[in-house]
């Protein structure tokens, strides 16, 4: 019987899907074993399980906060233009009638999809400077738009391609900060 050569291993954490249960990981000296896959290295291993521990985690919790929670959270983050934007409204008077309670976002998945993107860059170890510039930077994974343009422009249809552009920027910084 002859045996196939083994896969290649794959560098590129994010493309190895969601991680499997903790039930089913094995670590050992060539790194993470799990349905088959094998990470390169201990560091990659354990980069890839607190990246996705931190990115499970922020998007349930920013499903848990109250509305006014999360406009809170984006106006100290971002701005009161900003959030207005991605609000759908053209005056900064409608966020203080969400905070207030006067008045409900009729995009409120955007703002949440928002704050969930925040809170795992924010997990991912990015500070809220970073966080802050990513969402207002031009960005070659989003065809040169700034993640904060598109999500306020297509709140619905962008979400896969921000996310995934987040996750990478979440991933470069761990990488840099390895070095």
């Amino acid at each position: 019987m002859v045996e196939s050569a083994p896969a290649p291993i794959s560098t590129d954490l994010w493309a190895l899907g969601p991680p499997p249960s903790r039930a089913t990981l094995k670590v050992g000296e060539e790194g993470l074993a799990a349905d088959g896959i094998m990470n390169s290295t201990m560091n990659e291993t354990r980069n890839y399980k607190a990246n996705n521990t931190g990115w499970t985690t922020a998007f349930e919790a920013a499903y848990r906060l109250p509305i006014a929670a999360v406009v809170r959270e984006l106006v100290d983050l971002l701005g009161s233009k900003a959030v207005a934007r991605l609000g759908g409204v053209r005056t900064t008077r409608a966020i203080y009638q969400w905070l207030s309670g006067e008045r409900e976002p009729e995009r409120r998945d955007a703002l949440r999809f928002a704050v969930q993107l925040s809170s795992a860059l924010r997990a991912s170890g990015e500070s809220n400077e970073a966080i802050r510039a990513w969402f207002s930077g031009v960005n070659p994974r989003l065809r040169d738009e700034a993640p904060l343009e598109l999500l306020a422009r297509e709140p619905h249809e962008s979400r896969q391609s921000i996310t995934t552009a987040a996750r990478a920027f979440a991933l470069g910084g761990a990488q840099n900060e390895r070095r």
